[in-house]
């Protein structure tokens, strides 16, 4: 997992450039699919920021996700998949793992422009409300592996 502001000119050396420049440029996007070079895609989603107990675990196997926060805040879940406990069958067709928790575990708050990155190594529990649940905008790259 990494965690990191969008402003900060290291995280360019990444091999995530293209999708780093989509997320400069996507503030204000409608709700959707946008399709991006090499088989990666971003989901522009608007929801409100749930209780953690209302919020499964999930991980992927084919993508890495690129979380990003346009506004509000939330917390993020992170723990390894070996970590992740009570799993449903994973779906390929969806290319989700669901899990109801996870041991040694730890959360990290995100707020408008900042980014969490989640490879498949890594199970992540989104949408959860720091605080008071609130209205969140958020884009999740999702990266071919």
């Amino acid at each position: 997992m990494i965690v990191e502001k969008l402003s900060n000119p290291e995280i360019s050396k990444l091999r995530f450039a293209e999708a780093l420049e989509f997320l400069k440029t996507c503030d204000g996007l409608e709700k959707g699919r946008y399709e991006l070079a090499g088989g990666a895609y971003a989901l522009v989603q608007e929801y409100v920021s749930r209780a953690e107990d209302e919020v499964r675990w999930e991980a992927h196997r084919k993508y890495i996700d690129i979380q990003y926060i346009i506004s509000g805040a939330e917390r993020i879940g992170f723990a390894f998949t070996e970590n992740l406990r009570g799993t449903d069958v994973y779906d390929p067709a969806k290319d989700v793992l669901k899990a109801d928790n996870a041991q040694d575990a730890s959360f990290v708050s995100l707020r408008a422009g900042q980014f969490a990155v989640f490879f498949p190594s890594d199970g992540h529990k989104p949408g959860v409300s720091d605080g008071e649940p609130c209205a969140v905008k958020k884009v999740v790259v999702k990266i071919p592996v």
